[in-house]
């Protein structure tokens, strides 16, 4: 059985397809979100991130990310605002 890889996790989540350049998976296999799209050399570690929230008790929305993400859902499914 060959190792996992990075391509591998991208190609299985479709990576490409749904996140216009502002997600990724990073070196240790979590997924990354660039805020300032697919160059940009900066990248926050979602995993890290939602372990530092949950321990801090902050809630969202955090940093405008729920809205982004509401958005990217609309594009996605538009009849999701229906299930709301």
């Amino acid at each position: 059985m060959s190792e996992w890889s990075i391509q591998q996790a991208r190609e299985m989540y479709h990576v490409a397809h749904w996140s216009d350049g502002f997600f990724d998976v990073n070196e240790s296999g979590a997924l990354r979100v660039q805020p300032h799209g697919l160059h940009d050399q900066n990248s926050i570690d979602l995993n890290e991130l939602a372990k530092t929230i949950n321990e801090s008790g902050v809630s969202f929305p955090i940093f405008g990310l729920k809205w982004r993400l509401d958005a990217k859902l609309m594009t996605l499914n538009p009849g999701s605002a229906l299930i709301r």
